[in-house]
């Protein structure tokens, strides 16, 4: 017995429609990032782990090893 789930199932319809009326991979990505570059602000940055702000709770250390950077927390 498999679940159904109503939202993945339409997630999975209107991704075959966008695919059915690209007619090729090119244009479905084409399509897509056009419409990215329409809202630029609807796109997720990606935010550095130490450019967070640290909770005063917590005290950071990090210990820097060749490459490898290692947050400590107590």
């Amino acid at each position: 017995m498999t679940y159904h789930d109503e939202i993945v199932a339409e997630v999975r319809d209107i991704r075959e429609q966008l695919c059915n009326q690209a007619g090729s991979l090119d244009n479905l990505l084409a399509t897509l990032r056009a419409e990215e570059a329409k809202h630029p602000g609807r796109m997720a940055k990606h935010v550095s782990i130490t450019s967070r702000a640290v909770n005063s709770d917590i005290q950071q250390a990090y210990l820097i090893s060749g490459k490898q950077k290692i947050a400590i927390s107590r």
